[in-house]
């Protein structure tokens, strides 16, 4: 049980920099992004036994973290474009 925490542990800290920069490429966001790499990882793991095991982690990874972050700009679309609508009215003011 150790070593396969130890090898998680590993496998985290080696993958974390791409798929957090992967993600931090669409919401532009740092606080967004580590949220979602979180949010990556857990799928990540709640899935782990659907995984096919003769695929590449890393590519499943960020293919993941790339559907996340699209969802969640897809989510916050609205609130957004409300913010730039404001925006632009108080500047035309």
């Amino acid at each position: 049980m150790k070593l396969e925490i130890t090898s998680l542990l590993a496998f985290l800290w080696f993958t974390k920099k791409p798929i957090f920069y992967n993600i931090l490429s669409y919401v532009k966001s740092y606080e967004i992004a580590e949220d979602l790499l979180q949010e990556t990882f857990v799928n990540f793991l709640k899935n782990l036994k659907k995984f096919d095991k003769n695929k590449s982690v890393l590519a499943y990874l960020m293919v993941l973290s790339k559907n996340l972050s699209l969802d969640y700009l897809k989510k916050n679309k609205e609130i957004i474009s409300e913010d730039n609508e404001l925006d632009l009215a108080i500047n035309n003011s």
